[in-house]
Order: C-alpha cells, then sequence, then structure tokens
C-alpha cells in the first residue's frame, strides 16, 4: 500500500472483533481506525463529513432497527455512492448474500474468515480507490446486447483498453470479460466453452438480469467471478472494474 494514511471505520458489536480486525489490517495498511457498535452510530460518523472515512468494514447482523446492509443501502443512496463497504458475515444463505450483492457493498467476506482472506480485500479496495486513471492496459471484452447500457457506460470511460468485439484470448495480459444481461444457464455453457482458456489473469463481471440463489453459487466456486446489480451507475461500475483489476493482480502476485 502507499504511504497515504488511510480512515478504516469498523461497525461491529463486538469490541473483541474490533481488535481482530484492527490487527490484521494495521499488518498490511498504513491506517487509523474508528469504531462502531451498531449500524445506526455507524451511519451517524459517515455522515459527518469531517470523518471522511476510505473504507467501511462491517457487520450483518447488530443490535438496533438498522443492519449492515440496511447502513450500506443508506449510505450509497445518500451521497457516498463512491464510499466503498466490505461486509462481513456469518450468514451464507442466498437470501442475505443477494441482499448485499443488491445494496451495491464493494465486496463481501464470510465468518469464519483468515487474516489473508479479509486484508487482500480490503487492500484492492484500497487500491481501486487510489488508483483512479493507472489501468491502461487492461484489456476488456464485452458479451451481452449492442445497446447495452453497461457497454455505453463502459466506453465513456477512456482509461481502459476496451474490445468490445470478438474475445481473442491473451495470455500476458490482465483481462477482464463483462457479460451483461445473460441469463445462467447460457453463462455456464459460455464458460464451458472456454475451459482451456482460462488462467487466473481472467476476470469475468457478470451482471445477469436478476440474481438468483445458482449466481451466488457460481460467484463463490469461481474467484475470478464477481456479480453485479444491473442497475448500477456509472462511478460503481467503473470502481467494480477497478476492484477486479487489483485482485487480480494479487492473485498473480504483481500488486
Amino acid at each position: 500500500m502507499d504511504q497515504v494514511i488511510k480512515k478504516i471505520l469498523i461497525v461491529d458489536d463486538s469490541s473483541c472483533i474490533h481488535i481482530i480486525l484492527k490487527n490484521f489490517l494495521e499488518r498490511e495498511i498504513n491506517c487509523q481506525f474508528d469504531f462502531a457498535f451498531s449500524a445506526k452510530e455507524a451511519q451517524n460518523k459517515i455522515f459527518d463529513k469531517s470523518n471522511n472515512f476510505d473504507l467501511v468494514i462491517t457487520d450483518v447482523n447488530m443490535p438496533g432497527s438498522m443492519n449492515g446492509i440496511d447502513l450500506v443501502e443508506n449510505c450509497k443512496s445518500s451521497g457516498y455512492e463512491k464510499l466503498p463497504f466490505l461486509v462481513v458475515t456469518a450468514e451464507t444463505s442466498f437470501k442475505t448474500i443477494s441482499k448485499i450483492i443488491d445494496a451495491k457493498a464493494n465486496d463481501y467476506i464470510l465468518k469464519p474468515f483468515e487474516a489473508k482472506t479479509i486484508t487482500d480485500k480490503a487492500v484492492a479496495i484500497l487500491k481501486a480507490q487510489s488508483h483512479q486513471h493507472s489501468l491502461e492496459g487492461f484489456k476488456m471484452h464485452f458479451i451481452g446486447p449492442e445497446k447495452s447500457t453497461i457497454k455505453r457506460l463502459l466506453n465513456s470511460y477512456s482509461p481502459f483498453d476496451k474490445k468490445f468485439n470478438e474475445i481473442i484470448f491473451e495470455d500476458d495480459d490482465i483481462t477482464l470479460i463483462v457479460v451483461d444481461s445473460v441469463e445462467v444457464d447460457e453463462f455456464i455453457k459460455y464458460l464451458d466453452s472456454i475451459d482451456n482458456y482460462i488462467p487466473q489473469n481472467y476476470n469475468f463481471l457478470w451482471i445477469p438480469n436478476k440474481i438468483c440463489e445458482l449466481c451466488i453459487k457460481i460467484e463463490d466456486a469461481f474467484k475470478n467471478i464477481r456479480i453485479l446489480p444491473n442497475k448500477v451507475s456509472e462511478v460503481e461500475l467503473v470502481d467494480r472494474v477497478r476492484y477486479l483489476y487489483f485482485t487480480a493482480m494479487q492473485r498473480l502476485g504483481n500488486s
């Protein structure tokens, strides 16, 4: 990580979790911490503009009328769409995971977790926020309707080396394949058809028409596939692309 001090808000009703996460993260990130014991307390701190957090790590189930998913939704719809959220949860149900994705959290992690898993995700999110114009050479391919809104948004963002045409597999490049409005069965067939061509440096951003339980299972099985709701802003889409770039770099040991 760079030498700029990052400010991280950890939201959990357990002070023990506060300490564990702090100990994990400060080994890899030059940061200072703030803590909240409920989603409501966290929201108040976030809405206090003097705090200016770089990352919020929140549990889902906490005391009070708000949970961690409510916190993400409230902040993303109140002028904080650029503030990244990493959601931590012990719930593995489709209902919970789909709600986290729909809330537009940047990523999620399941309990119990290892130190490396959460620090890698936090580092990738923070790098994605810091390096807004450093993705030249990140090859992007597109699968989906010609008049796709997603395609239009990506075309409007200049730093990417876009190739919205027939896919050419380039082993030496970190490549993102954007799959828009493709249903589950079609997506599985597509993965099967190129199975021999998926090294770790290929990443898929999949925007299904509707997120279903099988979508979540596929995302969980393939660490280089991430799901995004189909109604996203340009900011949210580009932030997710940056995040995929840095997670790919970390998998390849290049960051």
